[in-house]
């Protein structure tokens, strides 16, 4: 939505109204409170204007600078943003605590741009899980787990079939994002990688609560 505000010396920009709050994510439509226009070092023309949420009441920032052909403003970005992080089940949690803090920081890395460092993140944290989810189901081997890679532990480590076809194909994708050259062009990659691991977290959600109902006898 666009909207024409007042700056501080009395003239008048359009802009794009922010449709979120940075900080509490809701959907909104801002308060204006302040707006100023300003040339950077560079000469590049530049506004920013202060908007209070009407969801969390907080105040944030948003930046715009001019097109190239000087008829409009367009957006940058609102700050502070704080990123809202994927919740898991406290199974999930429990079994892999890396699993959950490797995959938002990855989710972060993703939403601020980083796009040479996601893919990485997103495999790391497949490995955790991974990983986790086999000492889990065979302790008797963790020392072994532990210390193979990735490939071999789906492989030789985990039984679950579906689970084991979908971490070896996000494996195969994430280290596409970690090599010179991508064995599998044409691929959405990162959004595969993603897809696939939120299947693996719901087929061991599933094992988990397996194990918790046969722990409860007939009375």
């Amino acid at each position: 939505m666009k909207k024409a505000i007042t700056l501080k010396n009395g003239a008048r920009i359009t802009v794009d109204l922010p449709s979120e709050c940075p900080r509490c994510h809701c959907g909104i439509l801002p308060e204006e409170h302040f707006a100023q226009r300003y040339t950077n070092r560079n000469h590049n023309e530049l506004a920013y204007v202060v908007f209070r949420c009407p969801s969390c009441e907080n105040l944030f920032s948003t930046e715009y600078y001019m097109d190239d052909l000087g008829r409009s403003l367009i957006t940058i970005g609102s700050h502070p943003y704080t990123h809202n992080d994927a919740h898991f089940s406290k199974a999930i949690e429990e079994l892999s605590p890396m699993f959950c803090k490797t995959y938002n920081e990855a989710a972060c890395a993703e939403r601020s741009g980083l796009s040479e460092l996601v893919g990485m993140g997103y495999r790391k944290a497949l490995e955790y899980l991974v990983k986790d989810f086999a000492i889990h189901d065979k302790p008797k081997e963790n020392d072994k787990i532990a210390e193979c890679n990735l490939g071999a532990c789906i492989e030789n480590y985990i039984d679950n079939k579906n689970i084991q076809k979908l971490a070896q194909k996000a494996a195969w994708l994430g280290n596409d994002e970690a090599h010179y050259m991508k064995r599998h062009e044409g691929i959405d990659g990162i959004t595969k990688i993603k897809s696939f691991i939120n299947a693996i977290v719901t087929f061991i959600d599933a094992s988990m609560a397996v194990e918790e109902a046969e722990k409860i006898e007939k009375s």
